[in-house]
């Protein structure tokens, strides 16, 4: 599949798990991975969104980008910052744009920036016994768009999942006990969400990044299982499950 930028053609390929966990890991790129959107305050009664919300009262979720050259020492992926910094004056300059900002202009009107109502509903049986933070987080798939002939390449992440986690505060201990009795499910809530594609582009692009995502998934749940881990229940199988259900609906969106 090809990706044009600026009028130019790029490949759309995909990232290696360790290419992948580094380009996250950015404190830039984490600081829309993980934020707090939601604090309840059970004694006053009263909740306070924490995050600017679009005017459908939902939170965005930015496509975004990152020039990034690896280093890989000793099995290692880091960011090689200088021949980073190469890539991205070359490549913003062949596109015609003067900061990745324009680049992610461009994005949002190929791939759609998808946005989020902060779930309520799975956590509302704690309002009248517990003050609690909820944090967004959102997986990201990378793809690796490139020119080889111009020496060109960007890294683009899109949103794919969201899950929501709660974080108790303030509890009154005898009510909030008596509740997990009552409904033992509520101890775990279950608010991930699978974002839908809203473009042509979004999907093919994601497919792409979501099947390299899947291998690596599967070969750490593999080799887990093979080293006689437990892996059934754990953060890992939750990913891979929710992953796999993404790339079945990427699938049958594809094939309609």
């Amino acid at each position: 599949m090809q990706f044009k930028l600026g009028g130019v053609d790029f490949d759309v390929r995909k990232v290696t798990a360790g290419e992948r966990a580094a380009i996250i890991n950015d404190p830039i790129i984490q600081q829309v991975v993980s934020r707090d959107v939601y604090r309840w305050d059970h004694k006053a009664g009263t909740g306070e969104t924490l995050v600017e919300l679009t005017p459908k009262d939902a939170v965005p979720m930015p496509n975004c980008v990152s020039f990034f050259v690896p280093r890989i020492i000793s099995g290692e992926v880091s960011k090689n910052d200088s021949a980073s910094k190469t890539l991205a004056k070359r490549t913003l300059k062949a596109v015609g744009a003067r900061s990745p900002t324009d680049i992610l202009v461009a994005l949002h009107k190929a791939l759609h920036m998808p946005q989020k109502s902060i779930e309520h509903s799975a956590f509302a049986p704690f309002n009248g016994c517990a003050s609690y933070t909820l944090r967004m987080e959102t997986e990201f798939h990378v793809a690796h768009l490139v020119n080889a002939p111009r020496n060109l390449a960007v890294h683009v992440l899109i949103p794919g999942q969201v899950r929501f986690v709660q974080t108790v505060t303030d509890r009154d201990e005898a009510a909030f006990g008596a509740l997990l009795a009552a409904d033992p499910a509520l101890a775990a809530p279950n608010a991930t969400f699978v974002i839908p594609p809203h473009s042509r582009a979004n999907l093919m692009v994601r497919a792409i990044a979501v099947s390299r995502r899947l291998e690596d998934l599967q070969a750490d749940l593999a080799a887990r299982k093979e080293a006689g881990e437990e892996v059934e229940g754990t953060d890992l199988h939750r990913a891979f499950n929710t992953t796999m259900g993404e790339f079945r609906m990427l699938r049958q969106r594809a094939a309609a």
